[in-house]
């Protein structure tokens, strides 16, 4: 990889210990795509940036570096309707240290590049303060924490812009709104980066407490966006509807005159007499949902936001508000679960699936206990987090059932081992001609006495049988009969 590349490589700079691989699925060709989002354990190095610049394999990079820091973060906007160019002309409005870049699926990521490292906890806090700026309450920041839960979490990573460098899609604009090439980029993020001392200027008390107030409190992440940002034109009856639905849920003794006070100091401009009590009308008839598949609001539909929002599709319970879904792909797998301002929690699958489990799982590790959603609500909320699901996939010998077979290699090779097939009735193992043998009961007591309890022990034998070359035998000792197992002897590696 040549020095150029070397450069944009050290632009973004973030944590080297794990990195994303998107695979997209086949067929889709508008709006956000689909597909399947793998953080995969291992160094980041130059071969993934050289895969990722000649369009082999996309990468995703981890801002969060290991202290905590960050050399990059961004603000990920998924509106596929806007105009790029009308964007950065906002951006270089304000002055705000941005720069706008084509996503993958045709939205845009505005990155915010640092002179040096600083803490994820103010960089966080401006770029969210900027979004406001933009009219982007609640949109996506990344990265996503503060800092990381624990020291093996890896983070929430996000796709690299120039994917297949010199036919990219993926690409920054410059300050007048035209792409700007691969050869010309590192120069233009160098003359816009910015500092920590800079960053305290979108952080101060009085910006946080003004810009980041919803004006639908509770509302779905749709409506507040649209209210920051304007309505679009010849959408005023369907506005007005949805403005409707909410002030039913929000304000059930009134709601009727919220309507009008809506009607007036939102619409532009306001519908007459006759055709607010049409709305007025329709909504008294029975409780509606809000018109999600239409515009204006199908736009800036984020589904999974707004089942967790107290007003939001479906307001009938309060719970805690849900971000990534995380899968670990250890056998079974664990899915980790991140709720916002409280914590990641990790649940097995059953616990996933049961909305009394998740309330028993937010009660140990978060202290918190969540009303129980109902079922068909519960799986309408998890439906939408799968949608952006993110897979940890994870070595082999780092998952229960590999760990459960180093426990048997130590069982079969430790201290304790018969010296004659007699002495298999002790509870020793036996090794002879190269095989080991053993009865399936001492090496279950084994596993109770090492306290290893990830995998039952109807999985244990299921696992056993899985191993090559693994034999079932019965042994005549001293009169007895014996059922035995056996496998190879593990062959040492030469020196």
């Amino acid at each position: 990889m040549d020095e150029y590349k070397k450069e944009f490589a050290e632009l973004f700079r973030g944590y080297t210990e794990a990195y994303g691989v998107f695979q997209i699925e086949d067929g889709q060709t508008e709006g956000k795509q689909k597909g399947k989002a793998i953080t995969v354990r291992g160094q980041v190095g130059e071969p993934h940036w050289d895969a990722h610049f000649h369009g082999r394999t996309g990468l995703g990079i981890v801002p969060l570096l290991s202290n905590d820091h960050l050399c990059f973060g961004a603000i990920d906007i998924d509106d596929y309707t806007l105009s790029l160019s009308d964007l950065n002309d906002k951006i270089h409005s304000q002055n705000l240290p941005l720069i706008p870049f084509r996503s993958k699926s045709g939205g845009a990521h505005l990155f915010m590049f640092l002179e040096e490292p600083v803490p994820a906890k103010l960089a966080r806090e401006a770029m969210e303060t900027m979004a406001n700026l933009l009219g982007f309450h609640g949109v996506e920041i990344f990265p996503k924490q503060d800092k990381r839960p624990d020291p093996n979490s890896v983070g929430n990573w996000l796709n690299m812009p120039y994917f297949f460098a010199e036919s990219t899609d993926r690409y920054g604009i410059d300050e007048d709104g035209n792409a700007i090439p691969f050869q010309e980029i590192v120069g233009y993020v160098k003359s816009r980066r910015t500092s920590a001392k800079a960053l305290q200027h979108y952080t101060t008390e009085e910006k946080t407490r003004t810009e980041k107030k919803e004006p639908l409190a509770g509302g779905p992440p749709c409506l507040n966006t649209l209210l920051i940002r304007g309505f679009p034109p010849n959408t005023r009856n369907n506005t007005l509807f949805n403005l409707g639905v909410y002030a039913k849920k929000a304000f059930p003794d009134d709601w009727e005159e919220t309507i009008e006070n809506y009607n007036r100091d939102l619409i532009d401009p306001p519908l007459d007499h006759r055709e607010v009590g049409a709305v007025v009308k329709s909504l008294s008839v029975k409780d509606y949902n809000y018109k999600c598949k239409d515009n204006p609001i199908v736009s800036v539909c984020n589904k999974s936001k707004c089942l967790v929002c107290k007003y939001g599709v479906r307001p009938d319970e309060e719970i805690p508000k849900l971000g990534r879904l995380t899968k670990v792909m250890t056998d079974p797998p664990v899915w980790r679960i991140d709720v916002i301002d409280g914590g990641i929690i990790e649940l097995s699958t059953e616990e996933l699936q049961t909305p009394r489990q998740f309330q028993k799982r937010c009660m140990e590790e978060l202290s918190v206990m969540p009303p129980v959603v109902k079922g068909d609500q519960w799986r309408e909320i998890i439906s939408g987090l799968l949608e952006n699901l993110e897979i940890i996939e994870v070595p082999k010998e780092a998952s229960p059932k590999g760990r459960m077979l180093d426990h048997l290699s130590d069982f079969l090779t430790g201290r304790v081992q018969a010296k004659k097939r007699e002495e298999i009735l002790s509870g020793k193992p036996w090794l002879n001609d190269s095989r080991h043998y053993f009865r399936m009961k001492d090496f279950l007591l084994y596993l109770d006495r090492v306290k290893f309890t990830e995998v039952k022990q109807n999985k244990v034998l299921a696992y056993i049988k899985e191993i090559e070359a693994v034999d079932h035998t019965f042994f005549n000792i001293k009169g007895t009969g014996t059922n035995v197992w056996s496998v190879p002897q593990r062959q040492q590696p030469k020196e």
